[in-house]
């Protein structure tokens, strides 16, 4: 699942990979989209395999940019 949550330090972007989706997300953080396809589980686990330390919570150790465009169906 893929959400935000806004707290004492600013804004944090989460990607969490449980084996299943969560049902207690969506009443603590702002939860806008899940991993459904292959290709975007690569690049999830591809960012899991990054450099991290733990600040209370395992973070990277650089920022990823990126950016959010909206797609209407």
């Amino acid at each position: 699942m893929v959400g935000w949550a806004g707290g004492g330090t600013g804004q944090d972007f989460f990607i969490e990979s449980y084996d299943e989706p969560t049902d207690w997300w969506g009443q603590q953080h702002t939860v806008w989209g899940e991993i459904k396809d292959s290709k975007s589980q690569e690049v999830v686990d591809s960012i899991f395999k990054l450099p991290t330390h733990v600040q209370g919570m395992v973070m990277l150790d650089d920022k990823i940019p990126f950016e959010l465009k909206i797609v209407q169906c």
